[in-house]
């Protein structure tokens, strides 16, 4: 196992659940409409562009590589496409989160009259970002950087 990695992703989802429940239910946070909004799309649209068995290829490899200590080496054009895929990935999701945010200030905005429609249209926006905010941070930038070193590496 590479300790590292564990520690460090661990410590990730450590963190941002305290600074949470430091301040408010857990609960508050799931919507799965934010969620299907941020992450279906993300999925569907990396499929899309790269084709789904290479999109699970890509992050599958790069996350079981990040938690081996001793991870398989599939050659430096393999990882390079895989940090692409990884890339486009991230890019994609923070697209998503921010397409989450106008379609929640849209109907906000549309709901201007109605004060108990606002905070959970308001509610869906923040919590799309943040969902595109922590899949960024915690599957794609880690997949990414890892596909990218193992691409300089030689192959043993």
């Amino acid at each position: 196992m590479n300790n590292q990695a564990i520690i460090g992703l661990g410590g990730f989802v450590g963190m941002t659940v305290m600074a949470i429940t430091l301040g408010s239910p857990l609960m508050i946070f799931f919507d799965p409409s934010s969620a299907v909004c941020c992450v279906g799309g993300t999925v569907f649209l990396l499929g899309a562009a790269h084709g789904f068995g290479a999109a699970k290829t890509a992050i599958g490899s790069g996350l079981r590589g990040l938690l081996r200590a001793n991870p398989e080496h599939q050659g430096a054009e393999a990882h390079a496409h895989h940090a692409h895929i990884a890339a486009t990935g991230g890019m994609v999701c923070m697209l998503m989160g921010g397409m989450g945010a106008l379609i929640g200030v849209i109907q906000m905005l549309v709901n201007m009259d109605d004060p108990t429609a606002i905070g959970p249209a308001m509610a869906f926006a923040l919590l799309s970002t943040l969902y595109a905010m922590v899949l960024n941070m915690s599957i794609f930038i880690p997949v990414g950087r890892y596909h990218r070193e193992m691409a300089r590496t030689p192959a043993a």
